[in-house]
């Protein structure tokens, strides 16, 4: 814990889960910042579409 942390625990003792919290949103930044996860989402995207474009070119019905 920094000492700031520790400082406003000791002051207020209600509030010591602040570094819970602050840790969790940590965490959650770094995810959503993460470009490798993008990247796989993105090529799973790819698949989908790709895989929904095929299926609806094979059930096509001829117009002409």
């Amino acid at each position: 814990m920094s000492g700031f942390e520790s400082l406003i625990s000791a002051l207020i003792p209600g509030l010591s889960g602040l570094s819970d919290v602050g840790s969790a949103l940590v965490a959650f930044f770094d995810t959503i910042t993460n470009g490798r996860m993008w990247r796989s989402l993105g090529w799973l995207l790819l698949g989908v579409v790709m895989m929904a474009a095929g299926l609806m070119l094979w059930l096509k019905t001829e117009v002409l």
